[in-house]
């Protein structure tokens, strides 16, 4: 009779796997990436592999580091379809769907910081999408004209937020999740506990 110990991975052993492999690929990333990816996939060698080779496909002619951007642009988690109604939510001020989506995120152990970034890149489209409005485009083709291109299963939410959100509501977003990603990095205050804060005040009707 012989036992054999079958465990998933912790996110230290993760993290490792992923610099080897990376560094087997003979790629450049800068020191946060093993860390983001192994806190935003699941501990899936298989997975983890596919969203790797992803990132190498994508980062094809262009010398730089992988980083933090890339991941957000690139990689798919287990949390898409969360983070999406996150964006939406926080978007139209809707606080209750809002803390439903937040609450998800921390039964998930999410990566907050990977969140914010997330939220952050949204917003900036958003903040690109009005722009083009402002210069007489309609929001589709605002919606089209965004590089990298928006993945399909995104396009009707973000040409439906960018008709209803506003330029100060954006703002005020992007401003406060700036100031909370360096809350996050430079306090000991708990991140969840911070980000939950922060995003129900945003999501707020007033």
């Amino acid at each position: 009779c012989i036992s054999i110990a079958c465990y998933k991975d912790d996110s230290t052993t993760m993290q490792k796997y992923i610099r080897e492999y990376l560094t087997g690929k003979n790629a450049e990333f800068t020191a946060d990436i093993p860390s983001l990816l192994a806190e935003s996939l699941p501990a899936n060698r298989l997975l983890v592999n596919s969203e790797i080779e992803k990132l190498l496909i994508y980062k094809e002619g262009d010398e730089s580091p992988i980083n933090s951007s890339d991941v957000v642009n690139v990689v798919t988690d287990g949390s898409e379809v969360s983070l999406d109604e996150l964006c939406n939510a926080i978007a139209l001020k809707d606080a209750k769907a809002t803390q439903k989506c937040i609450q998800q995120l921390i039964q998930e152990d999410k990566n907050f910081v990977f969140v914010i970034r997330v939220l952050l890149k949204y917003f900036m489209r958003l903040y690109e999408i009005k722009a083009s409005i402002e210069q007489g485009v309609s929001v589709m083709d605002a919606v089209s004209k965004l590089r990298p291109p928006v993945f399909f299963k995104q396009k009707d939410n973000l040409i439906r937020t960018g008709n209803m959100v506003s330029n100060e509501h954006i703002k005020k977003v992007l401003d406060s999740l700036a100031k909370l990603e360096l809350r996050c990095k430079n306090t000991i205050a708990d991140p969840e506990l911070l980000t939950f804060n922060t995003l129900t005040h945003l999501s707020a009707a007033a």
